[in-house]
């Protein structure tokens, strides 16, 4: 045990002594050597970006892709010291945009929640010989950096901005809500928001190692990136593409203020065309918008940012007669046989006649609904809070409709709009529910509002016999190699509790409205797919900076038939007029589809 000990005690110090020669050996013989290396040497870990996903559309043309690029952005932290005048000074001249443009634009991303650290994209759609000049004059430019990159690129602009929204820099609050990186892009409106985490995929990690002395870099991925996935839409180019001019030259022949129009499958909520105009080049916000262009969008008066398919709230006019009828046909307040003469009602403080005091006769609800009655639906209306509960048994349909509810489109900025009711008059207007109301709200006037895409759903109903479809713009996921990561589920969210023979006497109605003496949509009268159809005109008065605007919103409801599918639309001009001004739209459309 003695012998032991000895000899594991001068290992030992053996061990204790070779050590002490080596560090004496770096730190005083060689130290100065090796403190050189050290400083010349340096490590550092690159986010490698995962390529985003593509979009396409239900034939697989492109609508959102990636191209190469190089982008400019300035570190703040390095930026904002004693000699940023000059490097913006001569950022503006390589880049060929005014100086204070160019500070304009650095601060206003600066204080909308970019942080230390972090970058502020200035351009990312720069040339070859701009890329260049960054890099020979980086001395000059502090702060100032240039990238080889890939940015979002549009190739249809603004007749899908809407539903593809745009990829934008991140900020501080997306960071924090997300866990990315500071200089990550982001999904900011549209599609692109709402399928974010589909399409951006998992970024990678390259370690590299560089020494300045030898000039040497080295480098490997520690973490290989993710492609994202693609979208495949339910959309189709070309009858979006046609829908959109269609709407854009009809509102301004119509000097409507604004429009929207949409085409879905009547029996899967999948939406073929949707359209709002004006509209916008989200390739400006993928780009790296400037601070005048943004402002020029952002205070436009047209709104042209706004998505009227799903946020635009306005009363329905006469395309709300048909939901009236199916509630008082099921309750049995009316049948198909009933028959109401079209001489005006009286009511104290109150009285209505038909549009332009027109003489209509005497009619059904079929006829009513075709020459689109006021009297006849407020006569309905008046029945119904004598034999039923009145405006509660009406809002009891129209809920299972989806008036005053969102329909949960896959699109962020939908709107709810609203039913009236007794309490929503208390609330807005501070006034008790008169008789009179009844008969305002079964034309679809008063605090009736809704919005395009629920009256698309509306549509839908009517031909599907009562199945409410949560509307769907995409159809699948499809990972890089095509195979199908997700099928979209398609989802009735609920059901009108309306017999079908009831529809079918609705639907009547509508065909009556293209085909009958005096319809309301004539203009559709001997178009291909057998068309049917309910306008409707709803009078407004807007107060727009600052001034009293009054006119008439113009809407048109219906549906038709296309190589064995149903579809059913709505188009709506904003002050455009009486609701035939919107059936040009369709019967176009038809036209060119056939």
């Amino acid at each position: 045990m003695k012998w032991r000990s000895i000899f594991m005690a001068f290992f030992v110090v053996l061990v204790f002594v070779f050590l002490l020669i080596n560090l004496f050996d770096l730190q005083i013989v060689n130290g100065e050597e090796n403190l050189i290396k050290a400083k010349n040497i340096s490590q550092s870990v690159e986010i490698v970006r995962a390529s985003r996903g593509i979009i396409y559309d239900a034939n697989k043309n492109i609508l959102a892709k990636n191209i190469p690029t190089y982008t400019v952005y300035i570190k703040p932290e390095e930026f904002d010291t004693s000699g940023w005048e000059v490097s913006l000074s001569k950022l503006s001249k390589i880049l060929g945009v005014d100086t204070m443009e160019l500070e304009k634009t650095y601060r206003s991303k600066l204080e909308e929640g970019e942080y230390e650290g972090g970058k502020i994209t200035i351009s990312n759609d720069i040339t070859d010989a701009q890329y260049l000049d960054i890099l020979v004059n980086q001395e000059m430019l502090q702060g100032v950096y240039a990238q080889v990159d890939t940015r979002r690129s549009y190739p249809y602009t603004e007749n899908f901005a809407h539903i593809l929204g745009y990829v934008s820099d991140i900020n501080e609050a997306e960071v924090n809500e997300t866990g990315l990186d500071p200089n990550a892009n982001i999904g900011k409106e549209g599609l692109e928001k709402i399928y974010d985490t589909q399409l951006r995929g998992r970024d990678g990690h390259k370690l590299q190692t560089l020494n300045i002395l030898k000039r040497e870099k080295e480098e490997y991925l520690s973490e290989t990136p993710v492609k994202g996935n693609n979208l495949v839409l339910t959309l189709d180019v070309d009858w979006q593409m046609k829908l959109h001019a269609l709407l854009k030259a009809r509102t301004e022949e119509a000097e409507a203020f604004g429009g929207a129009a949409i085409i879905m499958e009547s029996d899967t909520g999948s939406i073929k065309a949707m359209v709002s105009y004006p509209s916008y080049d989200n390739n400006l916000f993928a780009k790296g918008i400037s601070s005048t262009d943004f402002s020029k969008l952002n205070t436009d008066l047209s709104t042209p940012l706004v998505n009227r398919a799903i946020a635009l709230q306005l009363p329905t006019g006469s395309t709300f007669k048909p939901m009236v009828a199916a509630a008082a046909l099921q309750e049995a307040v009316i049948t198909s046989n009933t028959v109401f003469d079209s001489g005006c009602v009286e009511l104290p403080l109150y009285k209505l006649c038909e549009a332009d005091n027109r003489y209509l006769g005497k009619m059904t609800v079929i006829e009513g609904i075709g020459k689109s009655s006021n009297v006849f639906f407020c006569r309905t209306g008046l029945a119904m809070t004598e034999k039923a509960e009145g405006i509660r048994t009406l809002k009891k349909y129209t809920d299972q409709f989806g008036i005053g509810f969102k329909t949960g489109i896959d699109l962020p900025g939908e709107q709810a709009g609203t039913m009236a009711s007794p309490e929503l008059k208390q609330s807005r207007l501070g006034e008790p529910w008169y008789l009179a109301d009844i008969c305002n709200t079964v034309i679809g006037q008063g605090l009736v509002t809704s919005t395009p895409i629920q009256m698309v759903t509306v549509a839908s109903a009517i031909s599907n016999n009562g199945k409410i479809y949560q509307p769907a713009l995409v159809d699948r996921v499809e990972n890089q190699s095509g195979e199908v990561v997700e099928k979209i589920q398609r989802k009735v969210v609920r059901n009108v509790e309306v017999d079908p023979s009831h529809f079918a006497t609705i639907r009547e109605g509508m065909k009556y409205a293209v085909n009958g003496e005096m319809g309301s949509a004539w203009l559709l009268k001997g178009m291909s797919g057998n068309p049917i159809a309910k306008t409707g005109s709803a009078d407004a008065i807007e107060y727009r900076d600052g001034k009293k605007v009054e006119g008439a919103h113009s809407w048109a409801i219906g549906g038709f038939e296309y190589q064995g599918v149903n579809y059913s639309f709505v188009v709506h001009l904003q002050e455009g007029g009486r609701g035939y001004q919107s059936i040009p739209i369709i019967r176009d459309f038809l036209s060119w589809l056939y």
